[in-house]
């Protein structure tokens, strides 16, 4: 099945109301994990506006802090798993020895083994960033993630082997078009969730250090599925018109990622270190800084420094989703503790 929509949000709205009207058939079997929906054969969704990529169903629920502290962990090349569980504490489930992940897309993306018996390792962005400058026209950048020694072995004994296996990059008319291949991929949570922020951010960093524009996202995925247990299509449903796309949210152009590849490399990863980093790059001190914050300040339970950081968010995007999410804890905590009192 292929589908093709303008951004993530079409897309969900459009792929929940599908399933709801039964436009799209799915089958019903078992895994490792309970119960799924699977979509039939192949499905292919590709966004022509893979930027606007933040999700907004207040049903879905969907966690905007993590999503975005998550792709720079990945951009980073990172694979631990404490500084990601301070976002997300079911993640620590996903380790095989609770120190970090097997199956770590970035960690991948940036310390790749080259040469086994010389233990020799490089960067597969940079070495892409490199060949696609040298060779625009070139048809062989892709992006490795899965390999034979820590999937393949591995496959009956970890929690963690990658589920996308590889990225196609292309530029064409001096767009950067993204194909990500997946070997199985939950439509709610992993598709249009978290990869659909992953890979965008990938693809604009990478846009960015090639002086090109973002064209086309597409993700194909062999064994698409649902969580019969996390589906909530009427919600989701519901919930799917709350927000214009991408006129009530989005104020003119989505913030540039990069400016200066150089210093936006430095300052980002120092950000995940220490989120009052100060940087001189647009979307690290206008978008992800205050984000950062906004997080620390809602663990802290102190609400009001934690709109305050929001209140600097310069995205739109990011910002709408932001406000509400520490709004529904706000709330939820407000109660819990008035019980209490």
């Amino acid at each position: 099945m292929e589908f093709k929509f303008r951004n993530v949000q079409d897309a969900f709205n459009s792929l929940v109301k599908k399933i709801e009207d039964h436009d799209i058939e799915l089958d019903v079997e078992q895994s490792r994990n309970g119960q799924v929906f699977v979509f039939p054969g192949v499905t292919t969704i590709t966004y022509t506006h893979p930027k606007e990529r933040v999700l907004f169903n207040l049903a879905r629920d969907a966690n905007p802090f993590f999503h975005l502290y998550e792709s720079f962990w990945m951009l980073a090349g990172q694979n631990d798993v404490a500084s990601l569980n301070y976002y997300n504490s079911n993640m620590k489930n996903y380790s095989d020895n609770d120190k970090t992940f097997n199956g770590a897309y970035g960690f991948r993306w940036r310390v790749a083994l080259l040469h086994p018996e010389l233990e020799t390792y490089d960067d597969q962005i940079e070495l892409l960033i490199n060949h696609l400058k040298d060779n625009p026209n070139s048809r062989r950048a892709v992006l490795q993630m899965w390999n034979t020694y820590d999937d393949l072995t591995k496959i009956d004994t970890s929690k963690d082997v990658c589920c996308n296996l590889n990225v196609v990059f292309k530029i064409v008319n001096d767009k950067l078009n993204m194909v990500v291949f997946n070997r199985s991929n939950d439509l709610i949570w992993g598709a249009l969730g978290a990869n659909a922020v992953h890979f965008s951010i990938l693809q604009e960093y990478i846009a960015c250090c090639l002086d090109c524009e973002v064209g086309t996202y597409s993700q194909v995925s062999a064994n698409m599925h649902i969580y019969s247990d996390v589906w909530k299509g009427q919600e989701y449903t519901k919930e799917s018109n709350l927000f214009g796309w991408p006129e009530d949210v989005y104020i003119g152009t989505p913030q540039k990622l990069v400016h200066d590849k150089k210093q936006f490399d430095l300052d980002f990863k120092n950000l995940l270190e220490n989120n009052d980093y100060h940087s001189n790059e647009p979307f690290l001190y206008g978008t992800l800084s205050p984000m950062l914050l906004a997080w620390r300040h809602h663990k802290e339970r102190n609400y009001v420094k934690a709109q305050e950081a929001l209140n600097r968010v310069q995205s739109a995007d990011w910002k709408v989703a932001g406000t509400l999410w520490i709004e529904k804890r706000q709330q939820n905590y407000e109660k819990k503790h008035i019980l209490v009192t």
